[in-house]
């Protein structure tokens, strides 16, 4: 069993305890037949209180099934906000003068990622463009309904390959904790970052 896996069978313990049925609608889902449906990055998937199950869609990591635990059971309330932050401005000094870029974790030098291919998996996944520019495009992803995220995508050049700036709400720690809000943004590079090396 790997330390990933480890985790999410951690968490499962929070899911046996959780009452779905009033953490759904506070978290924008809906409790329906026992179980929360999900739809997200391209795939549909039902929690309930024994765990995550994929019902259609890509294989579904168990990163994406730790987050959604996460999400469902962290208390979170209010509204998502739409005023973008780099991810890693929630740091809080953690890494010290070395704080990561996380807004660019995993997208440089994905010298295949093109427009075309940029739009493609965007369609996928469920994110709408929201600004076309001449070099590029900004598109608005939402992968949990509390967890709004800005992708704006810059064409390769002569100098710089593609690259892909990731932003979120700026209240998005109050829906996931810091380390996996971090992990979510990774899941949704490797979307991006799969289409970019193809």
């Amino acid at each position: 069993m790997t330390n990933h896996e480890k985790v999410y069978e951690e968490l499962r313990l929070r899911l046996a305890d959780c009452d779905l049925a009033e953490a759904a609608p506070r978290a924008g889902l809906v409790f329906s037949d026992g179980a929360v449906g999900v739809r997200t990055l391209g795939r549909e998937l039902r929690v309930t209180n024994s765990g995550v199950e994929l019902v259609s869609g890509p294989p579904c990591s168990v990163n994406l099934k730790s987050v959604l635990v996460w999400y469902l059971t962290f208390g979170g309330a209010g509204d998502a906000s739409y005023e973008f932050v780099p991810v890693h401005s929630f740091s809080h000094g953690i890494f010290g003068s070395q704080s990561p870029d996380f807004s660019s974790h995993g997208w440089r030098g994905y010298a295949g990622l093109t427009p075309e291919r940029f739009a493609a998996v965007s369609g996928r996944i469920g994110a709408e463009l929201v600004r076309r520019e001449r070099y590029g495009e900004s598109r608005l992803l939402v992968p949990l309904p509390k967890l709004p995220v800005l992708l704006t995508f810059s064409e390769a050049d002569d100098e710089f390959a593609a690259q892909i700036d990731l932003k979120v709400g700026k209240n998005a720690t109050d829906f996931l904790p810091f380390e996996t809000l971090c992990v979510m943004c990774g899941l949704v590079t490797r979307e991006y970052g799969a289409a970019g090396n193809g």
